[in-house]
């Protein structure tokens, strides 16, 4: 790896930058570098939310970017805007259950219904999670213990729902 750009979008309440935080964390416990920048609306809930992490084995020496090698859909929302900004040959992970459009483009998708597999699970609100597996596995980013060890970190007491939507994103992505 020299330089990965990945994109994380949704809406406020989503979970963006808590999934984009633990992300980092464990690549940085792993010995790399990544920085963040987020962006969001004002609002509480409801708004457009944006992570843009620069992942390199080598300090960063800027952090900024157009078009991302991978890209993270949760919401339909922020889809129209981010989709034009996803590099050639790059990676588009979506959420199936929000974004019903087949993307366009010369890169690979990943469908993962993390909706409907959070609230199987008691709480649509742990699609985060769901969508943190499947990225994780698929792509091969980071050691997946350490971002349990986060997950338990982060969430103490209310982790193990969380967890087990980790798993099950997991599942997912060694499938597709």
């Amino acid at each position: 790896m020299t330089v990965v750009d990945v994109r994380i979008t949704g809406i406020g309440g989503q979970g963006i930058l808590t999934m984009a935080k633990i992300l980092g964390s464990a690549l940085v416990r792993e010995g790399k570098y990544a920085t963040l920048i987020q962006n969001f609306d004002t609002f509480i809930s409801g708004g457009e939310s944006t992570a843009d992490m620069r992942i390199s084995d080598y300090p960063i020496e800027y952090p900024v970017f157009e078009k991302a090698d991978i890209t993270v859909f949760m919401a339909k929302k922020t889809y129209p805007r981010y989709i034009r900004k996803v590099k050639d040959g790059g990676i588009v992970v979506l959420n199936s259950d929000v974004i019903d459009e087949e993307p366009i483009g010369n890169f690979q998708v990943v469908k993962v219904p993390a909706s409907s597999i959070a609230r199987r699970l008691g709480n649509v609100r742990a699609s985060n999670m769901v969508m943190l597996g499947a990225l994780v596995s698929k792509l091969s980013l980071v050691n997946p213990e350490i971002v349990k060890e986060l997950i338990k970190e982060k969430f103490g007491q209310k982790a193990e729902l969380n967890l087990k939507a980790f798993e099950e994103g997991m599942k997912i992505g060694r499938m597709i």
